[in-house]
């Protein structure tokens, strides 16, 4: 069903598609720890700025946004350049129809070109959609954050979430940011 989806890299052209998808997940529940939707001029910055280094992909629809996946850096520490988290968003109308997978195969291509080893997913608990979409891609359970965000009236825990994308080596690749790659 995914033929007629297109995949292409974000620009800030498409922060209100990607507010649309993402501001469900923030006024209603307790799967982003934000409190308060991101005005469009921020989510364009992050867009842009998180761009230079890491990708923002986004899944076309007959023309229409309607999911989004991007990494950061897990850790600012120096020693963490070869990890990333990754998110992944799609709205109501495009599930079950691959395209937060094609989302995520798509960046993993990307972050390996980077040199990135391993991503990493934070997921609050309960979410059993998205713990079974994580482990479908291969990651596994590797820590329990207990009622570390207090969202809605409620304490939330974090589970996170690794996947090995790429075999380490010893040394290390240098990291490549996204706005240095050749291809």
């Amino acid at each position: 069903m995914t033929e007629h989806v297109r995949f292409r890299a974000a620009t800030g052209a498409d922060a209100v598609a990607i507010l649309g998808i993402y501001g469900p997940y923030i006024e209603r529940s307790g799967v982003s720890f934000e409190t308060s939707v991101p005005s469009l001029v921020e989510m364009e910055q992050r867009i842009v700025s998180g761009s230079k280094l890491y990708p923002w992909l986004v899944a076309e629809l007959n023309s229409t946004v309607v999911g989004y996946a991007y990494a950061s850096a897990h850790r600012v520490r120096e020693a963490y350049q070869w990890a990333a988290e990754v998110s992944t968003y799609v709205n109501d109308t495009a599930r079950n129809l691959g395209i937060a997978t094609r989302l995520y195969q798509t960046l993993f291509d990307t972050l390996k070109r980077q040199n990135v080893y391993h991503v990493l997913a934070g997921i609050t608990q309960p979410n059993a959609p998205s713990v079974s979409f994580h482990l479908s891609m291969g990651f596994r359970e590797v820590a329990t954050y207990t009622n570390v965000g207090y969202k809605m009236g409620q304490w939330h825990t974090t589970k996170w979430y690794q996947l090995v994308i790429k075999e380490t080596l010893d040394p290390p690749e240098p990291f490549v940011p996204l706005a240095h790659l050749t291809e």
